[in-house]
């Protein structure tokens, strides 16, 4: 009976660790594949940023809206970022506990957001009807979390997740026939 007990625990510690590489599988890939979206768009932005005096201001100012202002469904919401200050502080979180962010300013790389980011270091919370603050996140009434300047006005956070990537997958379209299209007023 004691042996028996000693192989289910070997096994079990086996699936688990099993389960952590899968895991660690899954991240991976998904990271790879956001981060060749993500790069493809700057790519693009910057391409556009060059080109910007073939623009009238009016037009240029729709291009930088198309890049710049992600869907809702891709943006870090304030309950989500409370989530992962809890479990920071009341030190239960595990490696599985963290989403998967493009991180402003830049918005050039894709990374974890994790309970022991510097973001929580500050165990800070305020709640009220037009503020929302945890740590270094804030919100106003959006509910969206931003860092930067107060309320909605700081840099939003952008979710690495199928509404994102469906999104930079159309804005790198329209950016292509925005070049193209520039590119053929030239010649």
């Amino acid at each position: 009976m004691n042996i028996i007990k000693k192989v289910n625990k070997i096994l079990e510690k086996l699936i688990k660790k099993k389960y952590l590489f899968y895991i660690y599988l899954f991240y991976i890939n998904e990271c790879k594949k956001n981060r060749i979206i993500v790069k493809k768009k700057n790519l693009i932005l910057s391409k556009i940023f060059k080109l910007e005096s073939n623009f009238s201001s009016k037009e240029f100012e729709k291009i930088e809206n198309i890049f710049l202002f992600p869907p809702k469904s891709a943006l870090l919401k304030m309950s989500q970022v409370s989530r992962l200050h809890k479990l920071r502080y009341k030190k239960k979180w595990t490696y599985n506990d963290y989403i998967l962010v493009i991180e402003p300013q830049n918005y050039n790389k894709v990374t974890k957001l994790t309970p022991k980011n510097m973001m929580f270091e500050k165990n800070y919370v305020l709640k009220e009807k037009n503020n929302h603050i945890v740590g270094y996140f804030h919100s106003g009434k959006s509910r969206f979390a931003h860092s930067g300047d107060g309320g909605d006005y700081g840099d939003s956070w952008w979710l690495a997740n199928e509404f994102m990537e469906r999104w930079l997958n159309r804005v790198i379209k329209k950016g292509n026939k925005i070049l193209e299209n520039s590119i053929r007023k030239i010649d």
